[in-house]
């Protein structure tokens, strides 16, 4: 990422007016997963639930010229990332590395729960994952 695109972004704590983003977001890439098809609603309403009562750590990015555009968010709990979502147009800048790096300091790899074909793209461009069945059966839960 160029040091001015890197500039444009703004992360910030997520709020309560950004969940509906975050959980529409992750029940749509779920659902698009053959692991989680079925269940994506129902591990949308885990995650919703987690949200709101602050048992997760979530980040979202945003364009500095534009706070109210959402470009990304991320999601931790007890040090693994739970999920990492950047949108479409705003992919391949860096984003989802650096609010992975803010939400788990130290680098990768870092431990992601959820899994898609997203992540394994984004593993295969250099981005530190790491899957285990421990850590699905644990985020299933």
């Amino acid at each position: 990422m160029t040091a001015a695109l890197c500039r444009s972004v703004a992360l910030r704590p997520a709020v309560r007016g950004d969940h509906s983003f975050v959980l529409d977001s992750f029940a749509r890439c779920l659902g698009e997963s053959r692991l989680y098809r079925g269940s994506s609603s129902r591990e949308a309403d885990r995650l919703g639930s987690q949200l709101r009562g602050d048992i997760c750590g979530t980040c979202v990015a945003s364009s500095r010229s534009d706070p109210g555009t959402i470009m990304g968010w991320a999601v931790v709990r007890s040090g693994e990332l739970l999920f990492c979502y950047v949108r479409p147009a705003f992919r391949r800048w860096g984003i989802g590395a650096q609010m992975a790096a803010q939400l788990l300091p130290g680098g990768g790899p870092w431990r992601l729960v959820y899994w898609t074909r997203h992540a394994e793209a984004v593993r295969d461009h250099g981005f530190p994952l790491v899957w285990s069945m421990e850590t699905f059966e644990k985020g299933m839960r």
